[in-house]
C-alpha cells in the first residue's frame, strides 16, 4: 500500500513538473515572438519607406508517427517532429496594401493565404528563436516594400473601378484549445497495419496491397500585431489501405479503404476489417467489370459519391477572392481565373427546393464526429455559420480577410491550404424520398429517355488514389480544367441498373464537361443525409485552389504536415441527364504468369 501510495505521489511530481516545463517552453516561444514583433513594429524601416502596419507570426509544430505492412508483414516505421515559421508583413494601409498583387519579375504576395516558411527550431531557445524571426521578418519586410511598390505602380496605368480593400477590419479574437493530444503509441500503429493489411492475405485475385496507419498531431501559435492569439492543437489517425489488379484485357483497377478518426484508439474502435474486406470484394469483382464507352443520361449518386462531387464540383466554387493586381502591362495572367459564382449572388444556382449551409461550429451530426469543425482559422478569425444557398439562390461565398465587392469581411474560412475552404457543408432538401423512391423515379427517367439502364455511382477516385504516372486520367483533367469545366476525378464503382433491379459493374467512367447549369438540373434526393469525411492535403489542395479559380475542387489524401478536413453532409443526389465516357485509359500486360497462390 505504501509503495503504491509513493508510485502515486512520484507520478503527480513527475506529471506536475512536465506541465511546468511545457509552460516554460511555451513562455520563452511566446516571449520571443512577442519581443521580435514589438521590435519590428517600432524599427523596421526602409529609408523613405514606410514601416509595416500589420505583422503576424504562425508557429506550426506537427508530429507525425507512421507504419506500413502488406500482407500482414511490416515494412516501415517512423516517426518525424518538425516546426514551421510563417510571418506576414503588411505594409501601406489596410485600403491599399503589398498583398494581392503578382509581379511578371518575379514578385507575388497573396498575404500569406498559403502559409509556408523557414524551419524553425523545435528546441525553445529564446535567442535563436529571436535570431529565426528577426531574419524572416526582414525578408518579409523587404519583399512586401517592393511589392507595394509595384502595385502602386501597376494601379497608376491601370482602370480599376470600385477595388474593394486589401484586409479587413475584424474585432480581435483570443483562443486556446481545450483538447490536447498525446503521441500516439507506435507499437499499436503497427499493430492496425499488420492486422488490416492481414486481411487480403492469401487473395490471389490481388497483385498488390497495403495498409498505412498514421498519426499526424500538430500544434498551431498565432499571434498578430491586432491583438489576435491562438494556441490550437489538432490530432487525426488515418488507415488507409490501398490494393490493385488488372482486368483479363490488361486495365488497371485500384482500390482504397480509408478511415480517419481523432486518435488512433478512436479508430481502432470502428469496424476496420469488414472495410478492407469489402474494399476487396468490389475490386476482384470489378475484374469482369464492362466497359461503358459513353453514356448521356440520369445519374444517381449514392452519399459517399455525392459527398466526393459535392467536395470536387461545388466547394472550389464557394471561395470569394479578389482578383490579383498584375504588373503585366494589357495582361492578367488571373483574369480568367475568377470564380464564376463570384458574379452569381442572389442568382439560382441550386433546385429551389435545396440550401447549402457551410458551419464548422458543429461538432458532430447524428452521433458522428465532423472533422471539418474548427474553431479558430489561420487568420486567428473565429469560425462561423454561413448560409451560402438558400433555397437555390446563392446568397454569399465564403472569405478570407482580404475584401472583395461581394465580401467586405471574412467568414472564419482561411484555413491556411490555400484561401477560403469549407470546414462542414450541409446539403438539405425541403423534398427528399425514401432510397426506394429515388431508386424508381431514376429508372422512370431511364425509360422516358428510351435506356435500357439507368447508371447509380457510389463513389469517386479521392485525390490520395490517384496515380499521378496516368497520364490520360492527367490529360482528362487538364483538358477539363482549359474548357473552363469543373474538374471531377473518375468514378469507381459505378453500376448499370436495369429495370429488374439487375446490378452489373463498370470499368471507371469520367464526368464529361460538368458546368455550373448541372447543379440545377438535381431532379430529386433522399430524405437521408449521411457525413462523409474527405481529408484535404497540400497536393490536393493545389488542385483545390486551382478549382477554386476554375472551377474544380481537388480534394484528397491526408496532409502530413497540415491535416484538414472538409465534412460534407449531403443526401444522395439524383440528376437528370449527364454524360459518362470510359476512363479505363492505357492498358498494361498483365503478367505473364498467375500470382503464386492461384494453385
Amino acid at each position: 500500500m505504501k509503495q503504491t501510495a509513493n508510485l502515486a505521489v512520484a507520478i503527480l511530481i513527475t506529471t506536475l513538473a512536465c506541465h511546468a516545463g511545457a509552460e516554460t517552453q511555451d513562455d520563452v516561444l511566446l516571449s520571443a515572438l512577442e519581443d521580435e514583433m514589438s521590435r519590428s513594429l517600432e524599427e523596421l524601416q526602409l529609408e523613405n519607406e514606410p514601416k509595416p502596419y500589420f505583422v503576424s507570426y504562425t508557429v506550426t509544430e506537427v508530429s507525425s508517427t507512421t507504419a506500413t505492412s502488406t500482407l500482414g508483414g511490416q515494412l516501415s516505421s517512423n516517426s518525424d517532429r518538425s516546426r514551421m515559421l510563417s510571418v506576414v508583413v503588411r505594409v501601406g494601409s489596410p485600403e491599399l496594401d503589398n498583398t494581392n498583387f503578382s509581379s511578371m519579375s518575379g514578385g507575388f504576395d497573396l498575404g500569406g493565404i498559403l502559409g509556408g516558411g523557414p524551419p524553425f527550431p523545435l528546441t525553445d531557445d529564446y535567442d535563436e528563436i529571436r535570431r529565426v524571426v528577426w531574419l524572416a521578418t526582414d525578408s518579409a519586410y523587404k519583399s512586401a516594400v517592393s511589392n507595394l511598390s509595384g502595385k502602386k505602380a501597376a494601379l497608376e496605368q491601370q482602370n480599376i473601378e470600385d477595388r474593394p480593400n486589401d484586409f479587413s477590419e475584424e474585432e480581435a479574437f483570443t483562443y486556446s484549445s481545450s483538447d490536447h493530444f498525446p503521441a500516439e503509441d507506435q507499437e499499436l500503429l503497427a499493430d492496425i497495419a499488420k492486422q488490416l493489411s492481414s486481411v487480403l492475405k492469401g487473395n490471389a485475385d490481388i497483385q498488390d496491397s497495403s495498409t498505412t496507419v498514421s498519426s499526424v498531431l500538430s500544434r498551431r501559435i498565432y499571434m498578430d500585431s491586432q491583438g489576435n492569439q491562438h494556441d490550437l492543437e489538432l490530432g487525426v489517425c488515418s488507415a488507409v489501405t490501398k490494393a490493385k489488379t488488372q482486368t483479363t484485357e490488361g486495365v488497371p483497377i485500384r482500390r482504397a479503404s480509408q478511415a480517419y478518426a481523432r486518435n488512433c484508439s478512436d479508430l481502432a474502435q470502428q469496424d476496420l476489417a469488414m472495410a478492407v474486406e469489402e474494399m476487396a470484394q468490389n475490386l476482384v469483382a470489378m475484374k469482369s467489370a464492362e466497359t461503358l464507352d459513353s453514356y448521356t443520361g440520369p445519374v444517381l449518386f449514392e452519399h459517399q459519391a455525392a459527398a466526393q462531387l459535392v467536395a470536387q464540383a461545388l466547394s472550389g466554387r464557394l471561395a470569394d477572392t479578389p482578383k490579383p493586381i498584375s504588373d503585366a502591362a494589357g495582361f492578367n495572367p488571373f483574369a480568367s481565373m475568377e470564380n464564376p459564382f463570384q458574379n452569381r449572388i442572389d442568382s439560382r444556382v441550386f433546385p429551389r427546393s435545396m440550401s447549402v449551409i457551410n458551419d464548422p461550429t458543429v461538432k458532430q451530426f447524428n452521433g458522428k464526429a465532423l472533422l471539418g469543425s474548427y474553431d479558430v482559422d489561420s487568420e486567428g478569425m473565429p469560425s462561423r455559420r454561413t448560409e451560402i444557398i438558400s433555397n437555390g439562390i446563392l446568397k454569399a461565398l465564403l472569405s478570407t480577410r482580404a475584401p472583395t465587392k461581394s465580401s467586405k469581411s471574412t467568414t472564419g474560412s482561411n484555413r491556411g491550404i490555400g484561401g477560403p475552404v469549407p470546414g462542414n457543408l450541409f446539403v438539405e432538401s425541403d423534398d427528399g424520398v425514401s432510397a426506394d423512391e429515388l431508386r424508381s423515379e431514376l429508372m422512370m427517367l431511364a425509360e422516358e429517355n428510351g435506356q435500357e439502364y439507368a447508371l447509380v455511382v457510389r463513389r469517386i477516385m479521392d485525390v490520395g488514389e490517384l496515380d499521378f504516372n496516368d497520364m490520360d486520367t492527367m490529360m482528362q483533367l487538364a483538358q477539363g480544367l482549359m474548357g473552363g469545366n469543373v474538374a471531377i476525378l473518375p468514378t469507381v464503382e459505378t453500376l448499370k441498373v436495369y429495370p429488374d433491379g439487375t446490378e452489373v459493374p463498370v470499368l471507371p467512367v469520367s464526368i464529361s464537361e460538368f458546368v455550373d447549369a448541372h447543379y440545377r438540373d438535381i431532379v430529386a434526393s433522399s430524405e437521408e443525409r449521411q457525413p462523409i469525411d474527405i481529408a484535404l492535403s497540400p497536393g490536393g489542395n493545389m488542385m483545390g485552389m486551382l478549382g477554386g479559380m476554375l472551377g474544380g475542387g481537388g480534394m484528397g489524401g491526408l496532409a502530413t504536415m497540415q491535416q484538414s478536413f472538409v465534412s460534407v453532409v449531403t443526401p444522395a443526389l439524383l440528376f437528370e441527364e449527364l454524360t459518362l465516357r470510359s476512363a479505363t485509359g492505357s492498358k498494361l500486360r498483365p503478367p505473364l504468369i498467375a500470382h503464386p497462390l492461384s494453385d
